[in-house]
Order: C-alpha cells, then sequence, then structure tokens
C-alpha cells in the first residue's frame, strides 16, 4: 500500500492522502516558484510537524494562490475501465516519470504523448520504434488506449505514431492492484478491460489533497488549534 499522509487537527476531521500525491504535486508548485510556496513545500519534508494557527492560515494563503495557476496545467494519467467501460480508477503521471508497471523487460507509464510501453527483446512488435537513451534491444510506442481481447492484451496507438490504425498485439500487462491506484472506485484486483489515456487539469487530479488542505487549515483558525501533518515512514 502506498505511503500515507495524515493532517489533523484536535475536535476536527481527519484528511488522509498518498505520500505519492504530495510529492507529484510539489514537483509541480516548485514548478511555478519554489520561493513564493515555502510552507506547502516543506509537508513532507520530516515526519510531523505542528503549525500554529497563524502558520496554517499562512499555508491556505499559500494554496489558495497556487491554486489559481493549477487550471493550466494537464496532467497525463490513465484510468482503468471495465469491460463495459466503466471507470475503475485511475492513476498519473509520476514527479519522477518513473513507470506505473514495471516488469521483466516490460514497462508502461503516462506521459504527455500518451501511454508509453517500452519492451525489450527482438524483433519489436509493429509500431515501436528504437531511440537513443533506451537499453540496448528496447524499444518503445505511444498509445491512446490499452485493452484486453481474447487474444490478450493489444493497443491502440496515438495518431503521432501513425500505422494502419489496427491493434498492436501486447503481452501480458500485471496491472498494479486498487489499492496502489491514485483513486480507486474498488478493492483488491478488479477485472480491467481497457487502460484509457487521460489529461485532466492538475485542479482535478489532485482535488482531495487541496480539499484537506483547505479543510484542516480552516479548522485550525476556527477551533484555535494546531494543525498537524504527519507522514508514515
Amino acid at each position: 500500500m502506498a505511503s500515507r499522509c495524515h493532517l489533523t487537527v484536535p475536535g476536527g476531521t481527519a484528511h488522509v492522502f498518498t505520500r505519492t500525491q504530495l510529492d507529484s504535486l510539489q514537483a509541480i508548485v516548485t514548478d511555478l516558484g519554489a520561493a513564493t510556496f515555502p510552507l506547502f513545500l516543506r509537508l513532507g519534508s520530516t515526519p510531523r510537524w505542528r503549525m500554529q494557527p497563524i502558520t496554517a492560515r499562512n499555508l491556505l494563503a499559500e494554496v489558495e494562490k497556487f491554486r489559481r495557476m493549477l487550471d493550466l496545467r494537464l496532467i497525463p494519467g490513465v484510468s482503468f475501465r471495465d469491460e463495459q467501460g466503466a471507470e475503475l480508477g485511475s492513476m498519473f503521471m509520476r514527479a519522477d516519470e518513473r513507470p506505473l508497471v514495471e516488469a521483466d523487460k516490460l514497462s508502461v507509464a503516462p506521459t504527455p504523448e500518451g501511454i508509453r510501453v517500452v519492451l525489450g527483446g527482438f524483433p519489436p512488435p509493429a509500431g515501436f520504434r528504437s531511440r537513443p537513451g533506451l537499453p540496448p534491444v528496447h524499444y518503445e510506442c505511444y498509445f491512446s488506449e490499452l485493452r484486453t481481447s481474447q487474444e490478450g492484451w493489444v493497443g491502440l496507438r496515438t495518431p503521432d505514431m501513425g500505422g494502419s490504425g489496427a491493434p498492436v498485439a501486447l503481452p501480458a500487462i500485471p496491472l498494479p492492484p486498487a489499492t496502489q491506484w491514485d483513486y480507486s472506485r474498488v478493492a483488491g484486483r478488479p477485472v480491467v478491460g481497457s487502460v484509457v489515456y487521460v489529461e485532466p487539469p492538475a485542479t482535478e487530479v489532485y482535488r482531495d489533497l487541496l480539499h484537506a488542505l483547505d479543510t484542516a487549515g480552516n479548522e485550525s483558525i476556527r477551533l484555535k488549534q494546531p494543525l498537524e501533518f504527519r507522514r508514515d515512514v
């Protein structure tokens, strides 16, 4: 299970979010101007941080300021859907751009160009290309959708990848369990029928984290109690 962070105020509501969400949002905020948002970027630097109400008020001011900039940021991600097309959950590009799926000679990651799949072995499947920076005998291709079929996994290439538009056969993709997704409507290992590329604005991707910061900060001010941040080690 992903490492968790907690925001609590005595007499208020406890809020929980993943360390991955915090790291990813902090990476975006750093790009917006690290010197402008020192309190928010300090979250997570230590296992515990106890903020007095005046500090919580300043943190809220930082969040409100960078929130206005987030709608301009689109975050590459994937939507997991069942065989009828209903969404089961989603995951988004990591701050360090590490893949969401890593297995022997296979990796899958959302990028601004689409769902990037890297495969090792020769010959490469149709549509896969070599490029500088890839390990020897590894090839990549970008997809708008990965889906299951009677023959196994197939991918639909992005328009920029060209090709005939026919599905590309892929090896089995070991998707992470729902407990590791950024957002999940299910538990365990649900049957996933397709993985679809999405690119929502950052305010939507990080809505739960932004809500937690807003609510906990305002409760600290209203209740005149310290706001405590705690992360699982």
